[in-house]
């Protein structure tokens, strides 16, 4: 049985997309100009970080496009991957960028300039501001890994905006010149951390792991609740991209029971795809027996556990 996979995208995402795209270009101008009259390396850390955003958001709304393409003879499951290499280059790129801000925050602890607070105050306000919206605008677009990668860039600058705001404060109270380059630490922190998530998600889906809100072991055990279904093996789940689960596997059933194979089929995947948000799955039904799991073992707890394929 083969069931179709659907893209998980749509136009308000797309629109999302485009309009933190246009909202991240004008706040990078306006933080650039402002970094330098102000002289803060917080200011022009946050500025190369929406140039990063703004990359981020040009890969995701291209990914977005490019996948939208239907498969072909040469590329069976479409366009999909270029959402996860989007997000994995974005990881990579904030991974690189919290280095180089370690770099020159080392430097200028050395010998602390002076920054002209009252540029750094209200340019990290409108910065925080315009964050905000932007996450708002990504957030209830509810799209794939892509858009979330994106959504991370903007609440990632909302909080490095925070801190510059904080910073300038602090600046404006004590006199204090290390705080400048001790807020760029702190973004490198932050920076990192989303860096560190983007690429471990899309690690998972090249190496096509388990998606994380499926257990293999219960698959097995609700696939043998279809009547005629006596035993389950060489099942496999994976990602071909996010929001899009993919199976394949086979299933054991009764000699009696393969004239009512279209049922047995139909159910399963009514199964899958209600209960696991599986869309993609390709089913093969056997009549000799040969499955590692058991489904009459499943309600004896640890002894169907003992018969489970490394799963």
């Amino acid at each position: 049985m083969h069931r179709p996979h659907l893209r998980p995208s749509s136009d308000a995402e797309r629109r999302a997309l485009s309009g933190a795209l246009w909202l991240t270009a004008l706040l990078f101008v306006v933080e650039v100009a402002g970094g330098i009259v102000a002289n803060s390396l917080a200011l022009l850390s946050d500025a190369a970080h929406m140039l990063t955003d703004l990359l981020s958001l040009g890969l995701a709304g291209a990914a977005l496009r490019l996948a939208a393409r239907p498969a072909t003879h040469r590329r069976t499951f479409g366009y999909y991957r270029l959402e996860i290499l989007s997000a994995l280059a974005n990881g990579i790129l904030l991974a690189l960028f919290a280095g180089g801000i370690l770099v020159e925050a080392w430097n200028r602890f050395q010998d602390p300039p002076a920054v002209r607070t009252d540029v750094l105050l209200p340019v990290a306000a409108a910065g925080l501001l315009v964050n905000l919206v932007a996450v708002w605008w990504l957030h209830r677009a509810r799209g794939g890994l892509a858009t979330r990668a994106a959504t991370w860039h903007a609440a990632s600058d909302g909080a490095s905006s925070l801190l510059v705001l904080l910073a300038a404060v602090l600046l404006t109270a004590t006199g204090w010149r290390w705080i400048d380059p001790a807020t760029s630490v702190l973004l490198a922190g932050v920076i990192v951390t989303g860096a560190y998530r983007l690429v471990r998600e899309a690690v998972d889906v090249l190496l096509e792991s388990t998606p994380g809100h499926v257990n293999v072991a219960d698959v097995q055990e609700a696939l043998c609740t279809v009547a005629g279904v006596e035993a389950v093996h060489d099942l496999h789940v994976w990602s071909l991209t996010s929001g899009v689960h993919a199976l394949s596997g086979h299933l054991l059933v009764a000699s009696g029971a393969l004239a009512d194979g279209d049922r047995i089929l139909e159910e399963a995947g009514r199964i899958l795809g209600r209960e696991y948000g599986i869309q993609h799955t390709t089913l093969q039904l056997e009549s000799e027996h040969g499955g590692r799991f058991v489904c009459a073992l499943a309600a004896e707890g640890t002894a169907a556990g003992s018969s489970r394929p490394g799963s």
